[in-house]
């Protein structure tokens, strides 16, 4: 497990061995980041390095610490303020350009005869044959000779996009940069997002985890048959529940009995990876440390398994996280539930309270039919923190400033990313891109929000339109702004400070949400 360090504004870390795991004592989360309700407040990342915002305003959400040169546009700002390709810009210059077009070629190629036809052995034994303590060790070994070594003949103003950032991240940045030069494909993807708990230093206590695969049919109301165009029945229409429910052993009420943690709260994790991949098994580590870190509040937290593209449609997808849901609501009927959710992972957290919100006003126009037999079950969550909401599935954000630009910068949502997911988008999106965008459908009624992303990722735009677009709704959204760091960094909190950062402002706002709830319901009985 990982030392949960405490960084205020501009605090200095002098720990050149913060990145190695550590033994928590008894994990916990004081608010120390948060600012004060209505209010905004601009951090700094250790050692006085780039600034970060925390706003919890009611007013559309302007960015403090962005450049105000209006007269730059996103791509021409990255150019002349950022330091591209580890500092290769000259020497490679952007994907577009035929140097690039000639050289991703011939690694496509090499890729395809050396590589692609025997990778599927290498990941099965790897997945099934080493163990996960073994996988874990090797992670933790390798990083820590490697980024000591990279500090120590690099430094921290080499290879990252600007000084400011953290050595570890400059570390992280020389590494996994060359992965843009790669093909993606679904496999590849599915693969490396199951391994997630071999990079999280959290241990999670298999004694305490309970794999979860229920059969639902004999308690669903009988629905009405949906057919594809074809004809085919949809799958959507499974009822079996499938997931990890891990109990927290150090809630304040600890039991292994569901009945007597009903009183308590749930944390329902929804995992992200573009819809083509991602896990219940890989996200556990993490849905398991926040669900430990957060004070004690959550007696269990569940990870659901659900449904992926290019096999599933989003119909479908949405079904399953309904499903899980709603077992959820009916297993602790008492709990108050607060979900989370990891880039996709938060479209659909957002998508699952839209359903709600709209099955509550009688919004017969919104509500999907096939969900029609699960959401009188399903009661509003207390809050949802979105890490990275991927939202607007639509031509038109494929074309959004940040979205097309900051590919270039991301370590996660590269160029070779989109290219080899954004052509599954359309066939899975079968309602149509904008109607299952969560962005541009109604978001009246929504619970608080939390929302973490980086100025200079893929997704920053549509983040931010989301959040505009629920405070006009008058709903409660916090905002967490760092500056220079990749999607969803905030799971990376094993390898990075910034990481670190964002998963004690995630905690922090989860108690503070709790607590609140918890006053008003006790004002109001």
């Amino acid at each position: 497990r990982i030392a949960f360090s405490t960084m205020t504004p501009r605090q200095k870390d002098n720990d050149d061995d913060a990145f190695e795991p550590k033994q928590e004592k008894d994990p916990g989360v004081s608010s120390l980041l948060l600012p004060p309700d209505h209010t905004s407040i601009i951090c700094h990342t250790p050692d006085d390095g780039a600034p970060f915002v925390i706003c919890q305003s009611k007013e559309p959400f302007v960015n403090p610490t962005t450049d105000n040169d209006t007269n730059l546009t996103i791509q021409e700002r990255n150019e002349t303020t950022l330091n591209l390709d580890l500092g290769l810009k000259n020497l490679l210059g952007p994907r577009s350009s035929p140097k690039m077009k000639w050289l991703l070629f011939l690694i496509a190629c090499v890729d395809k005869v050396a590589f692609e036809w025997w990778e599927s052995l290498f990941f099965n034994v790897w997945a099934k044959v080493v163990p996960l303590r073994v996988k874990r060790r090797l992670t933790f070994t390798a990083w820590s000779w490697y980024s000591k070594l990279h500090f120590l003949l690099l430094g921290r103003r080499t290879t990252g996009l600007h000084p400011s950032q953290s050595w570890e991240y400059h570390a992280l940045t020389t590494i996994v940069w060359w992965c843009r030069f790669f093909p993606i494909t679904p496999r590849r993807m599915r693969f490396s997002l199951s391994q997630l708990s071999s990079c999280t230093p959290h241990v999670v206590n298999e004694a305490f985890v309970e794999k979860i695969e229920e059969e639902q049919q004999e308690t669903l109301p009988a629905a009405q048959s949906s057919h594809h165009d074809d004809g085919a029945p949809h799958y959507h229409q499974h009822s079996t529940v499938r997931g990890l429910l891990l109990r927290n052993p150090k809630h304040r009420c600890s039991s292994s009995s569901s009945e007597s943690s009903s009183s308590s709260s749930i944390l329902f994790w929804i995992y992200g990876g573009a819809y083509l991949g991602g896990d219940a098994a890989g996200n556990a580590p993490a849905a398991d440390y926040v669900g430990q870190t957060s004070a004690g509040i959550f007696s269990h937290t569940f990870v659901p398994q659900f449904r992926l593209a290019p096999e599933a449609t989003m119909d479908e997808v949405l079904w399953d996280i309904v499903l899980s849901y709603r077992w959820a609501c009916r297993s602790f009927p008492q709990s108050r539930i607060t979900v989370a959710g990891v880039s996709s992972g938060g479209a659909l957290a957002v998508r699952l309270m839209q359903c709600i919100a709209e099955f509550a006003r009688n919004d017969d126009e919104f509500v999907l039919p096939h969900l029609l037999p699960l959401l009188p079950d399903c009661r509003m969550p207390q809050g949802a923190a979105l890490i990275g909401p991927y939202v607007d599935y639509t031509r038109e954000a494929e074309h959004h400033p940040t979205f097309r630009h900051n590919a270039r910068l991301d370590l996660i949502v590269t160029e070779a990313v989109q290219e080899g997911g954004l052509p599954y988008l359309g066939p899975f999106c079968n309602k149509g891109r904008k109607e299952q965008s969560p962005v541009h459908r109604n978001l009246d009624g929504l619970p608080p929000l939390l929302v973490l992303i980086s100025e200079q990722e893929a997704v920053y735009d549509m983040a931010m339109e989301l959040v505009n677009k629920a405070r006009t709704a008058e709903v409660e959204v916090t905002v967490g702004v760092w500056k220079y760091m990749c999607h969803v960094f905030t799971v990376l909190y094993g390898f990075i400070p910034e990481g670190r950062q964002s998963m004690q402002v995630l905690c922090e706002w989860i108690v503070k949400n709790n607590n609140q709830i918890s006053s008003s319901s006790s004002s109001s009985s």
